[in-house]
């Protein structure tokens, strides 16, 4: 897993750190899907709420513009490689505004490579509810800096919020209300500039004028339906963005069968944010944050969804499950330890599965355990 860590310093107050919690629990709510980095807990490490994710080995956007690397091979290549590095990006931000959630910094440094070449969209700590409070502290994590805005009274997705100035939208820099449209404009900055190889600009309000006037001199060519595509993204106002990413993607469907010949190999993905190991993840968040109610309905169902898979005979591991939820909850003060047992010895009775006996069975011995080190109701 990838250990986030922001700076001890932006935690003054209690509120800052409760702003910074708030936005993991958003990335976490949002659970599994193929073009999202995941969210997997939050813990507090020395008073320093600390996010970890998924571990992405193939390093991220950036880093292949830096080294070059995402112009190997033949012209033919690079342009279905740039084409599948957007139209995936693109299906993760569809996938988080239809939950709610804009992101705010989409840049090449938060579009990560899984060992497959999959992309996702990572970072999620510095997104916003939409329609939900918005009011920021800076959540500068390190070795990242970012750009902050001062902080904003709570009101309804508004606001600058924090954003990296070269990727922005205009309407951030503006300080005005910002929507999915803000992110498919950071997008479509991103996207030039894997056909420009650079970035000529500072603020990204203009990027849309130097891709006009330099589209000659771009490192790979971009196709005329792109080249639309992206002036449109790119709109000063927000108004005359295309709607949302689904409009998005079907326009990039379109390019990439034109330009490369084929369909689109990947089909449209689907989420599993009701998987037992995303309830599971969740669990130990909420536990970590004090919602011990939550995390025990969290973890009720995390283990319904586990016996289901054994009856069906599919992968299943309610015994590792077990063995997480006690060491967790074992770890929490005021914890009735006694009652979760029983809760859990209720469950399995109401079952009727072949593994019923051999967890019965871990249960009884976790009961003796914890009564043996003065365990059971505290």
């Amino acid at each position: 897993m990838a250990l986030k860590r922001p700076h001890a310093h932006l935690f003054v107050t209690e509120a800052q750190k409760q702003v910074f919690i708030n936005e993991c629990q958003t990335w976490s709510n949002l659970g599994l899907h193929p073009h999202i980095v995941t969210c997997h807990f939050v813990r507090e490490i020395s008073g320093v709420p600390s996010v970890f994710s998924e571990w992405m080995v193939g390093g991220s956007l950036a880093d292949l513009l830096r080294a070059d690397t995402l112009y190997a091979g033949a012209a033919q290549e690079t342009g279905a490689r740039i084409l599948y590095i957007a139209i995936q990006a693109a299906r993760g931000l569809g996938f988080a505004h239809e939950n709610g959630v804009v992101h705010l910094d989409v840049k090449p440094h938060n579009f990560l490579f899984g060992k497959d070449g999959v992309v996702k969209v990572a970072d999620f700590g510095i997104a916003q509810s939409l329609g939900g409070p918005v009011a920021h502290e800076q959540t500068e994590l390190e070795g990242q800096a970012i750009t902050e805005r001062p902080q904003q009274q709570p009101r309804s997705a508004q606001g600058g919020g924090a954003y990296t100035p070269a990727y922005a939208a205009p309407e951030q820099e503006e300080g005005k209300t910002l929507t999915r449209r803000t992110d498919i404009f950071c997008w479509a900055v991103t996207v030039l500039e894997m056909y420009m190889a650079q970035r000529p600009w500072q603020l990204s309000k203009i990027a849309g004028f130097i891709m006009t006037e330099t589209r000659g001199s771009a490192r790979f060519a971009i196709p005329d339906r792109m080249f639309s595509l992206l002036g449109r993204c790119l709109a000063m106002d927000p108004e005359d963005r295309p709607h949302d990413f689904a409009e998005v993607e079907a326009e990039l469907l379109e390019i990439y069968r034109q330009e490369t010949g084929v369909v689109y190999p990947r089909n449209v993905p689907s989420d599993g944010s009701d998987s037992a190991g995303h309830l599971n993840n969740k669990a130990l968040t909420l536990l970590e944050l004090g919602e011990d109610g939550e995390a025990l309905s969290c973890w009720m169902q995390s283990l319904e969804l586990n016996f289901e898979a054994l009856e069906r005979r599919e992968q299943g591991d309610s015994s590792a499950f077990l063995d997480c939820y006690f060491k967790a909850m074992g770890k929490r003060a005021g914890i009735d330890l006694d009652l979760c047992l029983s809760n859990l010895e209720l469950f399995l009775l109401k079952r009727k599965t072949a593994s019923k006996g051999g967890l019965n069975s871990r249960v009884e011995k976790m009961r003796y355990e914890f009564s043996r080190v003065g365990g059971g109701v505290r």
